[in-house]
C-alpha cells in the first residue's frame, strides 16, 4: 500500500486541503497521514472564517511523534499545500528532508499555494520566496495553476507556449514533473480566453501532455455549491 504523508490545512465546512485529499486518496487505496497546518471553520475565500493556526512548533511535535514510532520510514512520498506563512514552510521543509534522510526514494509533491487569477496573491508574505528557494530544490512533482506557475517564473503564461517555457525554467528548478492546473484549454498559438473548457498541463523533460474537461459554470470557494 502507498503511504504519503499530507501536510496542509483542515477545514469543517466545505472541502479544501486535507478536509479533500484524505478521503479521495483513501478512496483509490492509498494510506494517508494528515497533518494539518491550520483547522478552520471553513475556506478562506468566504467573508468570514474563524479556528487555529497550528504553530511551526506544534508541526515540528507531530512528526516527531511520527518519528519515535519508527514509521517515516514506511512513507512512499509527502504531499503539501497551504503552509499559513514562511515559518511554517520552513519547519515543513524540514519535515521533508527528515522523510527522505529516513526513505531516499519517498517522493515530494509541493502544491505552492500562492493564489489564483481571480483573488491574486493571498499567500503569507515571504511564501513566494520559500518555495522558489526551499521548496521547488526538494520537490519531484510541483502542481501550480496558471497564476502561481507565473508567480514563480515572473514569466508570462497566456498561451501554451509560454506555460510550457515558464513550465521548463521551473523543472531548471529541481521537480522532474510539472503539473499546471486551472489552464484554459489551449491549442499551440491560441492565447487564452477559451472559457468552455478547462485543462491541466504535466510537463516533463521528454514531453508535455493536455488533458481537458468542460467548465462548469460557478464559483466555488472550497465547499459545496449553493
Amino acid at each position: 500500500m502507498t503511504r504519503i504523508l499530507s501536510v496542509q490545512s483542515e477545514v469543517s465546512y466545505g472541502f479544501v486541503g486535507n478536509s479533500a485529499v484524505v478521503f479521495a486518496l483513501r478512496r483509490i487505496g492509498v494510506d494517508v497521514w494528515p497533518v494539518n497546518t491550520v483547522q478552520f471553520s471553513n475556506h478562506t475565500g468566504y467573508p468570514s472564517w474563524r479556528g487555529p493556526r497550528l504553530t511551526p512548533i506544534d508541526e515540528a511535535e507531530i512528526v516527531r511523534g511520527l518519528d519515535e514510532l519508527g514509521i517515516l520510514g514506511q512513507l512512499d512520498g509527502v504531499l503539501t499545500g497551504y503552509l499559513s506563512g514562511p515559518s511554517m514552510g520552513r519547519q515543513i521543509m524540514a519535515a521533508v528532508q527528515l522523510v527522505k534522510r529516513r526513505r531516499p526514494t519517498a517522493l515530494y509533491c509541493c502544491d505552492p499555494v500562492l493564489g489564483d487569477d481571480e483573488t491574486g496573491f493571498y499567500a503569507a508574505p515571504g511564501t513566494l520566496e520559500l518555495f522558489r528557494e526551499q521548496a521547488l530544490p526538494l520537490a519531484q512533482v510541483i502542481t501550480p495553476n496558471r497564476f502561481e506557475l507565473a508567480a514563480l517564473t515572473n514569466l508570462p503564461t497566456s498561451s501554451l507556449e509560454e506555460i510550457l517555457i515558464a513550465a521548463d525554467t521551473l523543472l531548471d528548478a529541481g521537480p522532474s514533473t510539472v503539473v499546471v492546473t486551472s489552464v484554459p484549454s489551449l491549442r499551440p498559438s491560441q492565447g487564452a480566453g477559451h472559457d468552455d473548457r478547462i485543462a491541466m498541463v504535466a510537463v516533463q523533460r521528454d514531453g508535455a501532455w493536455q488533458v481537458s474537461t468542460p467548465r462548469l459554470p460557478g464559483e466555488f470557494s472550497g465547499g459545496p455549491a449553493t
